[in-house]
């Protein structure tokens, strides 16, 4: 009988933990708009287009989806707190830098 009622509660909780977690779509407009704002500071950089932009944002969704299916949603779910709480592209790089020493472990 607990476990059935651990169950529950666990159930209960499942979609508030899957809330916790960005779409990919905030992901991929998080890494964009930090590229547009580092590209902007560059001299004789031109803005991405809209379709530009669309087509960017579709394919970062699905390299997302690939990337949580091989990853496991735990270390999905670590790296991409990383990545939208970086302010830079040095600070999304370093997200990755994790991941890479995790893996040398």
């Amino acid at each position: 009988m607990k476990t059935f009622h651990k169950f529950l509660a666990l159930a209960a909780l499942t979609p508030f933990l899957a809330a916790c977690t960005p779409s990919n779509e905030d992901v991929c407009n998080h890494v964009m708009d930090i590229m547009k704002k580092e590209m902007g500071d560059a001299e004789g950089a031109k803005a991405p287009t809209d379709e530009e932009v669309k087509k960017y944002t579709e394919k970062c969704v699905a390299d997302l989806d690939k990337e949580k299916e091989k990853k496991g949603a735990d270390a999905y779910n670590k790296q991409i707190k990383c990545v939208m709480a970086a302010t830079n592209m040095e600070g999304m790089m370093k997200c990755e830098e994790k991941e890479e020493e995790k893996k040398a472990e």
